[in-house]
């Protein structure tokens, strides 16, 4: 990559330059309109390589300036790329001043603010990736992308593939963060190799297929929605639209209701006097569990007549089985590979975090052993 003084436009030329041509390269969003949009941390990652530089260089020299805040305030701030909030505001206003687009806001979920009543935990903290996606991509010779769909918490499948996202890179054995100054879309910014990889897949079947359907499908067609010039839903009517849901689907019985999307009758009660929202997965399922559509019912147009009783996967149980068939054998290769490429050795609270498995030294004592202390 060149150097970002490359990138750097001198101040007499800034002047003289048209007020309408770009500071930075006016790149199109992919597949805004579609369940497929970019992320917005994706599309900064392409312009970045657009401009042959570094995502770090690129937000000191033309971004964080303008955005009034630090790097060190910047990436404190990371998890807020793709979401909606102040933070958010700013930069999609700030990266639309300098590629003068228009569009850049679709490529968040700040239309969607209100079916987010917990502003944390929407995302994932690392990255999350299909592999069999990423060949594609570079196979067909497309630009190399992450899609929004594939940064929320919930979704933990490719709905194309049906296969388990990856999160760790096959070649350095770590989970990337969600974003650092060495993001680039499809390689790990570790150690900067190809994450389309082919590697054995987990193919998701069962009930948790079933679920992992069910909430791919509801994003995606949330997603999908992010340019649609059309007013969302007030938070205060929410509740309202709850209480007419529960009306119609069990007469308001809350015992009834809380067996029907399996959740607290406790819960029930404080989302029916507005003392507390429901999460964004909640909402699935009680759009799933009535006969509603996500989408419908965020844009305040439910058709209360269509409302239903019908059962929805079951949380729980999609807990349990997938507890049980914890890929081993790749667990296994994760460990050996951290143990053979890094010295000194990760800790063991380090090996548990960056697999998501808490038993490591219960499964693999000897392996465990070779670990430093903590």
């Amino acid at each position: 990559m060149i150097k970002i003084q490359h990138l750097i436009i001198s101040k007499n030329n800034r002047e003289n330059s048209s007020s309408t041509r770009s500071r930075l390269f006016n790149i199109e969003p992919i597949g805004i309109g579609t369940s497929s949009v970019e992320s917005l941390r994706s599309y900064i990652g392409r312009l970045a390589i657009g401009h042959t530089v570094r995502v770090g260089d690129l937000l000191k020299y033309e971004i964080v300036e303008k955005l009034g805040i630090t790097e060190y305030e910047f990436y404190s701030n990371r998890s807020q790329i793709n979401k909606f909030g102040p933070f958010t505001e700013n930069l999609v206003s700030v990266l639309e001043e300098l590629t003068k687009r228009t569009d850049l806001g679709y490529l968040t979920l700040r239309k969607w603010k209100n079916a987010f009543p917990n502003r944390n935990g929407i995302f994932h903290q690392h990255l999350k990736w299909c592999t069999k996606c990423l060949m594609e991509l570079r196979d067909n010779n497309q630009d190399i992308y992450e899609p929004l769909i594939w940064t929320i918490y919930c979704i933990n499948m490719c709905p194309k593939h049906k296969i388990e996202l990856s999160s760790v890179c096959p070649h350095c054995c770590k989970s990337p963060k969600s974003f650092s100054p060495r993001y680039r879309p499809g390689y790990c910014p570790h150690c900067e190799k190809w994450l389309g990889e082919e590697i054995p897949f987990k193919e998701i079947v069962g009930i948790e297929l079933e679920r992992q359907l069910m909430l791919s499908n509801a994003v995606g067609e949330l997603l999908s929605h992010n340019n649609v010039q059309s007013k969302t839903i007030e938070k205060e009517d929410i509740t309202v639209s709850i209480i007419r849901i529960m009306e119609k689907a069990t007469k308001g019985n809350n015992k009834e209701f809380a067996e029907l999307i399996n959740k607290s009758r406790d819960l029930i009660w404080l989302w029916k006097n507005g003392k507390r929202y429901p999460e964004f997965e909640s909402l699935i399922d009680i759009c799933e569990a009535t006969n509603i559509k996500v989408v419908d019912f965020l844009l305040n147009r439910i058709e209360y007549s269509s409302v239903e009783n019908k059962k929805i996967p079951h949380k729980k149980i999609l807990r349990k089985k997938s507890a049980v068939e914890r890929d081993y054998v790749q667990i296994e290769k994760q460990l050996e590979c951290s143990f053979l490429n890094e010295y000194p050795p990760p800790s063991l609270a380090e090996l548990k975090k960056r697999l998501n498995y808490n038993k490591i030294r219960e499964k693999f004592p000897l392996l465990s052993g070779m670990s430093t202390l903590n």
